[in-house]
């Protein structure tokens, strides 16, 4: 970690190739190697390599976490999706994780299930002091949309109707998008 730390992610690497010739199982050493990789932008290797972490532990929560915003990052919403899915299985109380998902799913267009996910961890993350992300603010963000879905709100101006319209879209409700237009 020491190399990471001084911005040396390849001797990192090396560093957690070597402790995996000595212990092959050891988890911590994959999921090392997918944080280094993450620093050098290889978003592929690093999955494949939390993926490897999950292998050999598949009860670390944070593996998953990892790998989700890896997969995320990369362009793959759906593996993100269960990725998170599958930490916050693990530890239910993963405020971060129920964020990330929460934002994922909003960002595809799927609202409703968004707000569920950011609302959790809201309410998980905003007790803890160290707590940082703005997710009282992501949560009013998409029951606004939730709203506008819903008709209990309308378009404030032309932004607004836009959005509603792709929301309408992703929902799979064309005519209305149309209208929208």
């Amino acid at each position: 970690r020491a190399l990471r730390a001084k911005g040396d992610p390849e001797a990192a690497i090396r560093e957690y190739l070597d402790a995996i010739r000595l212990e092959p199982d050891d988890f911590t050493a994959y999921f090392n190697i997918g944080n280094a990789l993450v620093d050098t932008g290889d978003l592929q290797g690093a999955a494949a390599s939390y993926r490897d972490a999950i292998l050999r532990k598949p009860d670390h929560a944070e593996s998953y976490y990892a790998l989700g915003m890896t997969l995320a990052d990369g362009g793959d919403p759906e593996g993100a999706i269960e990725a998170y899915h599958q930490a916050i299985r693990i530890r239910p109380d993963y405020a971060e994780a129920h964020c990330n998902l929460g934002n994922v799913l909003k960002r595809h267009g799927r609202v409703r299930d968004a707000l569920a996910s950011l609302r959790t961890g809201h309410e998980l993350g905003s007790v803890r002091p160290d707590w940082d992300y703005p997710s009282k603010r992501w949560v009013e963000e998409v029951e606004w949309k939730v709203a506008l879905l819903s008709g209990t709100a309308q378009p404030r101006d032309a932004v607004e109707r836009i959005e509603l319209a792709a929301l309408l879209y992703a929902e799979s409700r064309h005519a209305e998008s149309a209208r929208m237009a």
